[in-house]
């Protein structure tokens, strides 16, 4: 009988302490357990918005009654002085973060915050990006190389219709992942100038980033008279039916997209690839995002490209019609 209690008590005892663990919202008091009933969930940032290089908005799931903030520039790691104001707008609730000097254009910067709602919840937020830029120039998507034979790297090649600065461009193909996308540094770029964005980086000591003079990298498929940067990779990124966007920053506007599909494809086979294809559809520069719409990729080789036309169009070069870094080939493959 003394061990049928003693179990009964401890089988009590295990379901009263899987109760504490497993309900939130209730608190053991001296006659048990009391339920509580009110708001438990912590405010949720559903949207960050860079404005200007001296303001960022932050939309909150609910009002908050209290928010603190730390920015800080992380390759100094100096602490940038900020104000915040909090407003309801539309029945959107918001903080506005006002720096009293703007952040530097792609430069990167660290937020951290913590807030609190107004039944007392809270949550902590690390926000990273890259300081506002006002100068980004006119660019294109202007030559694309998918294949690899050593020492010839795959590419993706800009072309500047304008003056400006690239600093925070973000060059993102879906077919490779969005957490491997590429922000550019901070650099002047004059117009009619060629980016070429190298997706290797092969052991070879003169590779650089060319963030002053066009020369300065050597590098098989480097160009004199181009500015050169390198990812530091050494395995295929760039897939023969992929979606590509060029945007103003990680999350501005898209400037160009370019899309193309190895023949016989009928549908995109990720959800990133066909999120990717709607923006490029939603925003103008294509009417269909069926892969069967769009220019083929077929005959892609380590020396033949897809290139832009003068008229817009795309096709597949000649063998041997890779132009990184200037005018582009003209004869199709």
């Amino acid at each position: 009988m003394n061990k049928w209690i003693s179990f009964m008590v401890f089988f009590a005892l295990l379901i009263l302490s899987t109760l504490i663990l497993f309900v939130p919202s209730c608190k053991l008091s001296p006659q048990g357990i009391v339920f509580l009933h009110g708001d438990f969930a912590s405010p949720v940032l559903l949207e960050t918005r860079i404005q200007s290089t001296q303001t960022i908005d932050f939309v909150f799931s609910e009002a908050l009654s209290k928010f603190s903030a730390e920015l800080k520039e992380k390759k100094t790691g100096e602490v940038l002085d900020s104000r915040f104001v909090m407003r309801e707008e539309d029945g959107r609730f918001m903080v506005s973060l006002q720096l009293e000097e703007g952040t530097k254009a792609g430069e990167g910067y660290e937020l951290h915050a913590r807030i609190f709602d107004v039944a007392g919840n809270s949550c902590d937020i690390l926000f990273e990006f890259s300081g506002f830029n006002d100068r980004i120039p006119q660019v294109i998507i202007n030559e694309i190389q998918t294949e690899y034979s050593k020492p010839k790297a795959e590419f993706i090649e800009l072309y500047c219709q304008t003056s400006g600065n690239i600093g925070g461009m973000y060059l993102y193909n879906a077919g490779d992942g969005e957490a491997l996308a590429y922000t550019f540094p901070a650099v002047e770029v004059s117009a009619g100038e060629y980016i070429v964005l190298h997706y290797r980086s092969l052991p070879e000591e003169d590779i650089v980033d060319e963030l002053f003079a066009l020369d300065e990298s050597g590098g098989t498929y480097s160009h004199p008279e181009a500015r050169d940067f390198w990812v530091a990779e050494n395995k295929a990124r760039l897939p023969k039916s992929d979606v590509i966007l060029l945007k103003s920053s990680f999350m501005g506007e898209i400037i160009d997209a370019v899309m193309y599909s190895e023949s016989g494809k009928t549908e995109w086979k990720t959800d990133a690839l066909k999120a990717a294809a709607r923006a490029a559809v939603e925003v103008g520069f294509y009417t269909s995002d069926l892969p069967a719409d769009l220019p083929c990729s077929d005959g892609l080789t380590a020396t033949r490209t897809l290139s832009r036309q003068s008229d817009g169009t795309w096709f597949v070069t000649k063998t041997s019609g890779a132009t990184p870094g200037y005018e582009n080939c003209t004869v199709p493959y």
